[in-house]
């Protein structure tokens, strides 16, 4: 019986596995470096909401996940998105449990953080089959920073896309 994925279907799952990991980490070091309190889930195999909770002594929380990802090049505007589902998901957490939802882009390729506050954020153009994707002009997103050198040197040697 033949396996149900390819040995380098296998690989680069893996490969965007640990790239997403690798943009978990510079979100959480920088969260700290604002004064917050990072909150993970112990077992990432499972399923889970969002990435992590974060908190500060003066009783701030936020749920944040991280999306770490190349950005969409529309005509003249970078783009970026996530899947319908997670969006509605965000909104139901958020508007149930009272807390700000951030979502943060990690752009590998053009070496960059955006975030955004669902608060802030209607339902977006959608794409793909079944157009189960929205995306965003990144330009009407926050922009928090460009990546390190060092930061950029974690995703080279993970890369799954040529630049």
């Amino acid at each position: 019986m033949p396996l149900p994925y390819t040995q380098k279907e296998r690989d680069d799952f893996q490969r965007n596995l640990n790239k997403g990991l690798v943009g978990e980490q510079i979100i959480q070091q920088q969260l700290e470096k604002e004064g917050w309190v990072v909150y993970f889930p112990f077992d990432k195999t499972k399923a889970h909401l969002f990435d992590m909770l974060s908190t500060t002594l003066n009783a701030d929380c936020m749920a944040c996940d991280v999306k770490t990802k190349r950005a969409l090049r529309l005509q003249d505007n970078f783009y970026t998105g996530f899947n319908v589902k997670h969006f509605d998901r965000y909104q139901q957490f958020a508007a149930k449990n009272q807390v700000p939802f951030y979502v943060y882009f990690v752009d590998d390729v053009y070496e960059t953080i955006h975030r955004v506050d669902l608060r802030n954020l209607e339902p977006g153009r959608a794409i793909g089959s079944n157009a189960h994707i929205y995306i965003w002009p990144m330009d009407k997103m926050e922009f928090v920073r460009k990546l390190t050198t060092d930061e950029n040197q974690m995703f080279v040697q993970l890369k799954t896309q040529k630049r």
